[in-house]
């Protein structure tokens, strides 16, 4: 068993074969009846990968997700091609993909004298909130004193 603890790439290398790599998933496209489509809607560096969340030792050199209506494992076709049957691919799709029968988002559903009653966020003019916001703002409504481990933001337009 070899020992891949500093790399397979020499470190004089890494930079040049970490920026083909980028370069590779930045320019894959694929011929759709629509024309062509990039594949990879996230293409990062690791040292750019920590403002979606991502760090730390196993973090890879280059990381992407795939773009809206693109999935990698069974799909009746290959993995470059569009989404054939209804559903979603979590995980390695952007976050924000949909189809006409579903899509990544979650659904949170709230209910209280301080919820702002039949409020529905607008996430194309406000954002979308991070699934990190969710778990703040819970702790930060059950009173959890300890709210500076945790990341994420108050979800403040859902309430009074």
């Amino acid at each position: 068993m070899t020992s891949e603890e500093h790399g397979i790439v020499a470190p004089e290398e890494y930079e040049s074969v970490q920026s083909e790599i980028f370069h590779a998933l930045t320019t894959w496209s694929h011929e759709t009846q629509h024309g062509v489509r990039n594949v990879a809607g996230i293409v990062l560096r690791k040292q750019d990968a920590g403002m979606i969340g991502y760090w730390g030792e196993f973090t890879g050199d280059v990381i992407f997700s795939y773009n809206q209506g693109f999935v990698w494992g069974t799909n009746h076709h290959d993995t470059v091609s569009e989404v054939s049957v209804p559903g979603a691919n979590h995980g390695p799709q952007i976050p924000t993909a949909c189809t006409d029968y579903s899509s990544n988002f979650g659904i949170a559903l709230w209910h209280g004298s301080k919820v702002r009653r039949g409020y529905r966020r607008d996430r194309h003019v406000q954002g979308a909130y991070a699934m990190n916001d969710i778990g703040f703002t819970i702790s930060r409504l059950f009173n959890v004193n300890d709210l500076d481990s945790l990341y994420g933001k108050f979800m403040h337009d859902l309430f009074i």
